[in-house]
């Protein structure tokens, strides 16, 4: 980053020098007599510098700061954690054809509905279950007063036995770089 003195001393002749220009309009325009060709190019000559002025204190200002956005820059997206990126790959491991809504209700790690080929409706909610939490997540489901059908992304293929669920649900286990897919119950299998 350049001296603060320096950056002070930059600013200083750039609007002394706009400054001084816009003066020689005051005088021109002050006149009388003044020539309309003189005052056109004394115009001129006062734009171009606030102009030039500008594109320097914009230049000093870039090199000044440290890196922000700014209008003009792209935004980036906050990075998805490893649960709401497996919660992406089980959405798109179903490519539904149908996908009618995608939304974040906590505590779901991703919500969607998809319509099937005959109309009905179908209201997923995709939850990745962490090691030692299998109770709590089956409580917790249990309870939930709508009608999802729950999607649960296992780290161990053991987990399927701790979970109780009387509601719709799938296990997922990650095989390689497949996703595969377990109705409940089915997940030693």
């Amino acid at each position: 980053m350049p001296d603060v003195k320096e950056i002070i001393k930059q600013i200083q002749l750039i609007t002394y020098g706009a400054y001084g220009a816009s003066g020689q309009v005051a005088a021109l325009l002050g006149e009388p007599d003044s020539d309309p060709k003189a005052v056109a190019k004394a115009l001129e000559n006062t734009a171009a510098r606030l102009e030039r002025g500008a594109v320097e204190l914009r230049a000093i200002c870039e090199r000044s700061m440290p890196p922000v956005s700014t209008i003009g820059q792209k935004p980036t997206l906050p990075s998805l954690d490893i649960a709401g990126q497996m919660a992406l790959d089980v959405l798109l491991a179903l490519h539904p054809d149908r996908l009618l809504r995608v939304s974040l209700q906590p505590p779901y790690k991703l919500c969607f509905l998809v319509q099937r080929a005959d109309g009905w409706i179908d209201y997923f909610a995709v939850m990745p279950v962490p090691v030692g939490h299998e109770g709590r997540i089956s409580q917790l489901l249990q309870a939930e007063p709508k009608s999802y059908i729950f999607l649960l992304p296992l780290e161990d293929a053991a987990q399927h036995q701790q979970i109780t669920l009387a509601r719709s649900h799938y296990f997922i286990l990650r095989q390689g770089n497949r996703l595969r897919f377990y109705k409940g119950g089915e997940a030693g299998k």
